[in-house]
């Protein structure tokens, strides 16, 4: 669940100081995103030298790239409206992991 901003805020030119601005939310939690889901894959490999413990980590974040909504906004399209309405931002998309350690 989240909670959207009703309000809007129009342009003012840079010589105008005053900025009537009000902000209007939404009730709260009122507007559900989509479903959000991923797969995180991680393998993690550990050794011992005399000098101490070496880690090495391998992933995959979000393994099958699923485009999973972040946050949601409104869009309004001058010339072409019947663009408009809300839109998603997506989060992070496939990205691999790598990670090296040493302890001694």
């Amino acid at each position: 669940p989240t909670t959207l901003v009703a309000s809007r805020f129009d342009f003012q030119p840079l010589d105008n100081f005053y900025f009537p601005y009000d902000e209007q939310l939404t009730d709260i939690n009122d507007f559900r995103l989509p479903s959000y889901h991923r797969l995180d894959i991680n393998a993690r490999w550990t050794w011992t030298k005399p000098r101490g413990q070496h880690t090495l980590r391998l992933g995959i974040y979000n393994a099958y790239d699923r485009a999973n909504a972040y946050f949601a906004y409104e869009f309004e399209d001058e010339l072409e409206p019947e663009n408009s309405g809300l839109r998603y931002q997506n989060g992070l998309p496939l990205l691999p992991m790598f990670g090296y350690g040493f302890r001694w």
